[in-house]
């Protein structure tokens, strides 16, 4: 379902930082309302589409209308992880599911490249240009602050400042320190979801930086030391890091 709010919409794209806004804008003031259909005539399956619905299936007309993305590789963290918490099941689940992270990833570019683009394309359009405003994920509360603004609704900035991260999957310690890449994986996330990489502005450096790199040399310091705990520990304490100033999630 999209948010109506008085002078603007939001459409809430799956694992970008959604449910924290839902309750941010609740918490700052702003009556609003969700776009739906009689829902009791729906399955969970397609609730779970009316929930997540896309600008074409709604009347924008006169609303300002805005949407949140988030950096691919932080997207197929956030997924893998909320899947292994909460478990696998519809048809993409069935298809890519796995363990350990890298083979999720590995399964899905061999599978579905550009994944994350296409879900983008979905919601935004081809250009990004079906909503006026998108929002970054690794800055919500911000731009969330800029899109309220722009759309001249009347709201209390302190309530949405309150309002505490939600959904962090991805971000949790067991699961942070289970999503790490190969740096040659990664650089294949970026070939296959160029598309949207280069479309929203983002770049290696924009999430997690020289996690990769880190890995790498950790790496060739335990095989020198021939202490692989060395290893770990480096790598381990980088994800925390890295970790600890992401923005709110999912």
């Amino acid at each position: 379902m999209a948010l109506l709010l008085p002078n603007s919409i939001f459409f809430h794209i799956p694992k970008t930082g959604g449910t924290w806004v839902r309750s941010a804008i609740r918490n700052s003031g702003i009556p609003t309302n969700e776009i739906s259909p009689d829902l009791s005539k729906y399955s969970f399956e397609h609730l779970h589409r009316i929930f997540h619905c896309a600008p074409g299936l709604v009347n924008t007309r006169g609303y300002f209308t805005f949407a949140f993305v988030r950096n691919p590789i932080s997207y197929y963290k956030s997924y893998w992880s909320y899947k292994m918490r909460t478990g696998w099941e519809n048809q993409f689940d069935n298809a890519y599911r796995a363990d350990d992270f890298p083979t999720f990833v590995s399964n899905v570019l061999e599978g579905m490249p550009g994944w994350v683009s296409k879900l983008y394309t979905k919601f935004l359009g081809p250009n990004g240009d079906w909503v006026d405003f998108v929002g970054k994920q690794e800055t919500l509360r911000d731009d969330l602050i800029s899109a309220l603004r722009l759309a001249e609704e009347d709201f209390y900035e302190s309530g949405i400042y309150a309002t505490d991260p939600m959904n962090k999957s991805s971000h949790l310690k067991e699961w942070s320190e289970k999503c790490y890449l190969s740096l040659a994986l990664k650089k294949e996330i970026y070939a296959k979801e160029k598309e949207a990489i280069e479309l929203f502005g983002y770049h290696n450096e924009d999430l997690e930086p020289a996690i990769c790199d880190i890995s790498a040399a950790a790496a060739s310091l335990s095989r020198r030391s021939g202490d692989s705990s060395l290893c770990e520990g480096t790598v381990a304490a980088a994800f925390r890091h890295a970790t600890q100033s992401s923005a709110e999630t999912s």
